[in-house]
């Protein structure tokens, strides 16, 4: 899902919605089951918890968040708001754990889903600037020699042209939209490679080469999750070590992003600190992980194979860490991870049609290397966004080009009734912003470090 970070929906009355401190709907997801009758009972926004300094010059993102987790029955949320490399603000909304009645901190840990992209394509970039190979290498040159296809298989002859810049920019050449997202099909890639249990990424990144692509490499935009699974085994190959591995070193450590890691798909996964989910629409799937467990289970937990998003969706983050990532962006001069010529690329139109209309002219945003991108001009310098869903999470992040960053987090997402809640939050963070006249508070950075 992409939320486009400059113009925000249209302003509707809010109404006030949660049932009793989040009862009625809340509950019924994390017993796996719809909202009873429709829209339930609803109460005020006052009746959500908040944890955090509550700041008052920033209460109109409090407001803001409140209000938006009453409309959709949302449990839980974590915001997180810098400016110049400082957090301002840091709370936590609702509810971790409803059952518990564990409220979310502000340095509470959530799936973050495809929040995860620009983290790889952090890594990726860094690499390259670090010469262990270049953007335009092709993809076939820098993967394992035993994820491609044994010889006389088929291997669609296109797929030579498909480079590291493809991946990141979506387009390699793989179109979900035409042919479904391998993502999606584990039981049926496990069984076309007679593995046992749920695929793991390698597995799907050597199962979706052995298929053909949908399109030349480079002439279209197509969002493509395999593409950075692709790219993790990439990193891989390069640094011998394991993408997790790689990554902590390279992106997190130095940005001191201790709350972020790949996460697990059961809740028996759950780590300390890491909030609870709840599928806004209560499905229930047929178990990927335990064959002993009943047959069925909430999506969220086991339903889907989280452990196979890995590169693209699989992390978890807090809010906060994910503004110390957004920060690294402010000054693309002195960027604690990116030199100036790799943020450049990152904010760089794609060639042909993916950057440029029809009549050769930049547009005004497309998606970069790892991030939406909107130019402001100066080189280097640009809004940078992206969002996040799976069941049971939503994520927004942003950077503007004027040193102010934010990230929101959900412990639900969205259903088609509500629409989803990353691309409401994103014009309803402008709305809150224009309502901060002071913007001198001290760093909470130091707070929250550990």
């Amino acid at each position: 899902m992409q939320a486009n970070h400059e113009q925000g929906p249209d302003r509707r009355a809010l109404v006030a919605g949660l049932a009793a401190a989040l009862g009625l709907q809340a509950l019924a997801r994390a017993q796996g089951k719809g909202a009873p009758g429709g829209r339930e009972p609803e109460s005020s926004p006052a009746s959500i918890p908040s944890t955090g300094e509550a700041r008052p010059q920033f209460a109109s993102y409090d407001r803001m968040i409140l209000a938006l987790m009453a409309e959709h029955g949302v449990p839980g949320a974590s915001l997180a708001v810098a400016r110049d490399g400082k957090l301002l603000l840091a709370r936590g909304y609702g509810w971790a754990d409803i059952e518990k009645r564990e409220p979310v901190q502000p340095e509470s840990m959530f799936r973050i889903a495809s929040l995860t992209k620009p983290l790889t394509a952090a890594l990726v970039l860094r690499l390259a600037e670090q010469g262990e190979f270049r953007l335009d290498d092709a993809i076939l040159e820098r993967l394992p020699r035993a994820l491609l296809p044994k010889k006389g298989a088929f291997l669609d002859p296109r797929l030579a042209r498909a480079t590291i810049r493809h991946c990141l920019q979506h387009t390699a050449g793989w179109d979900r939209g035409m042919v479904g997202d391998p993502i999606a099909i584990p039981r049926e890639i496990a069984k076309d490679l007679r593995i046992e249990g749920p695929p793991a990424p390698r597995d799907i990144v050597r199962w979706q080469l052995a298929q053909p692509l949908q399109f030349e490499p480079g002439a279209r935009h197509a969002y493509s999750n395999v593409g950075y699974l692709v790219l993790a085994r990439i990193v891989e190959e390069a640094t011998g070590k394991p993408f997790a591995r790689a990554l902590d070193e390279q992106i997190l450590s130095p940005l001191r992003m201790a709350r972020t890691r790949l996460g697990g798909a059961t809740l028996e996964k759950r780590v300390k600190g890491e909030v609870r989910y709840y599928d806004g629409e209560g499905r229930e799937a047929p178990n990927l992980y335990e064959t002993k467990r009943p047959s069925q289970v909430p999506v969220q937990y086991g339903g889907e194979h989280l452990e196979g998003f890995e590169a693209h969706g699989g992390l978890i983050s807090s809010a906060i860490d994910l503004v110390r990532f957004a920060s690294s962006f402010d000054d693309p001069r002195a960027s604690p991870i990116l030199g100036f010529d790799s943020i450049r690329e990152l904010c760089a139109p794609p060639a042909g049609e993916p950057g440029h209309d029809a009549q050769g002219k930049r547009r005004d945003a497309y998606y970069g290397c790892g991030m939406l991108v909107r130019p402001l001009g100066e080189v280097g310098r640009a809004n940078l966004w992206h969002s996040g869903l799976i069941a049971g999470s939503e994520s927004f992040m942003a950077h503007l080009g004027n040193r102010l960053n934010w990230c929101v987090l959900f412990n639900t997402n969205g259903n088609a009734k509500d629409g989803w809640l990353a691309g409401q939050v994103d014009g309803r963070l402008h709305e809150a912003t224009s309502g901060v006249q002071d913007w001198e508070a001290a760093d909470l950075h130091p707070r929250y470090a550990r």
